[in-house]
């Protein structure tokens, strides 16, 4: 067994991987030029090379693991992989380094901006046997990289880049679902109305009167268009303290598609009496503490939303919103909704296997499998969860997982199977999103029937 540090990794790492034979790769994020680094680029049958990826992180280049999939390696992708393993037909090396120049210097670059990485390198049969039992494990977890994870991935590799430097390194949904000790979302409330007419007088004083209430930068960036609500005097006077941030969508007409129209703040100052009407002021945020929405959960919000408002029958409160309520309060209204959709597709992906003629035992298993490889369905799942996928502590996931099996066995005319004793067989599943699921014996084709 060998320490190894600094350009002694990437020298071993590409040996490894040079080698003739199967080789087997885990390692979570890919760099720029990490096939020509890690020896990829250059070995005599890319074929052998199964690698896993965490290509749906935001810090995985799809640009380094589309050119690795035209080489010919066969690259999967797991959700929350973080490991660095690297394994030849003799050795492995387990450690720190991802395949990024950063972590893998080709050269001695002492004084540069490189990572402090240290791995350790085998030759121990039996930690070998080890190791390859978990890549198998983990192999069968993940998911292949098709198009579609590709241009997903595009997205949340840009967002990542242009975030780099200023702390923007997740979208509001991601980082609500696993707060960190810093984030306050009792400050954030979720709004959505249908869009009306200003009246003349808020026009007017808008245009001759509202400058007082900002500061001239303010005002300046504003070009005269400032920001506003404006309620009926009929209504009771409307109250969000200063400082309350509000996620704003509206509808053009009733029933309508929800657009998202930014974060802003309730400013300081009182709700401001007119003749007909009174006006709340508001400043416009770029993002909530650093957060912002990509246009993935804009348009799944979106859709959530319509789905809550028309369950009220577009019904609004006194002063014409569909929804005024707290964010955290809204996601856990917003959980039936994404239930329901996750639920239909594994249903539907169901049916569709049976009529492929691909029905076997662990329908269920390999219904969820394949939803998975669908971005969408999969970061849907993650929101309705609240983001631990794996865990099997978790109770939100237990319950979804139980409908969705349920739902399947009905919706393809399922029959369970059943031991020798007249038990129901249950199959267990390590390292899945659904890790026990029931046995079935056979489907009722004509449940299956396409519609």
């Amino acid at each position: 067994m060998r320490f190894l540090t600094g350009v002694e990794i990437q020298r071993q790492v590409s040996r490894i991987v040079r080698r003739s034979g199967v080789v087997n790769v885990a390692v979570a994020y890919w760099g720029t030029g990490a096939a020509k680094l890690t020896g990829i680029a250059r070995h005599p049958n890319p074929s052998q090379i199964r690698l896993i990826c965490d290509l749906l992180s935001g810090f995985c280049n799809p640009k380094e693991i589309e050119s690795l999939i035209r080489l010919g390696v066969r690259v999967r992708t797991l959700d929350r992989l973080h490991a660095k393993v690297w394994m030849s037909e003799d050795d492995i090396v387990v450690g720190s380094a991802n395949a990024s120049m950063n972590a893998l210097p080709n050269k001695d670059e002492s004084g540069t901006r490189r990572n402090v990485e240290a791995v350790v390198m085998s030759q121990d049969r039996n930690l070998y046997q080890e190791v390859r039992g978990w890549f198998e494990n983990q192999w069968q977890a993940s998911c292949m990289v098709n198009e579609r994870h590709l241009v997903h991935a595009e997205q949340l590799w840009k967002r990542h880049r242009n975030s780099a430097g200023r702390g923007f390194t997740a979208t509001l949904l991601d980082r609500v679902q696993n707060p960190g000790p810093s984030d306050k979302w009792s400050g954030l409330r979720l709004v959505a109305y249908l869009e009306k007419g200003q009246s003349e007088q808020a026009k007017q004083f808008i245009k001759n009167q509202a400058k007082a209430h900002f500061t001239d930068e303010e005002w300046a960036d504003l070009r005269d268009e400032a920001p506003f609500y404006e309620w009926p005097l009929s209504c009771r006077e409307w109250m969000h303290r200063t400082g309350i941030v509000l996620m704003d969508f509206s509808c053009a007409k009733k029933g309508g598609p929800f657009t998202f129209n930014g974060f802003w703040a309730v400013r300081d100052c009182p709700n401001i009496p007119l003749t007909v009407s009174r006006l709340t002021l508001l400043t416009r945020l770029p993002h909530f503490n650093g957060h912002t929405i990509s246009k993935q959960e804009e348009t799944g919000l979106s859709a959530s939303i319509h789905t809550i408002a028309e369950s009220r029958r577009f019904h609004t409160d006194d002063f014409g919103f569909y929804i005024d309520m707290d964010f955290l309060a809204f996601r856990d209204a917003e959980r039936p909704v994404l239930k329901r959709r996750l639920i239909d597709q594994a249903v539907e992906t169901a049916r569709e296997l049976c009529r492929a003629g691909q029905f076997d035992r662990a329908l269920t298993l390999n219904a969820v499998r394949r939803c998975k490889e669908d971005p969408a369905w999969l970061h849907d799942y993650a929101r309705c969860v609240g983001g631990r996928i794996y865990e099997s502590g978790n109770h939100l996931k237990r319950a979804v997982n139980l409908a969705i099996g349920k739902r399947i066995r009905a919706g393809v005319g399922g029959k369970v199977a059943t031991d020798s004793n007249g038990r129901r067989v249950t199959i267990q599943v390590p390292d899945e999103i659904i890790q026990t699921c029931t046995a079935l014996a056979d489907f009722n084709p004509a449940a299956v029937v396409a519609r």
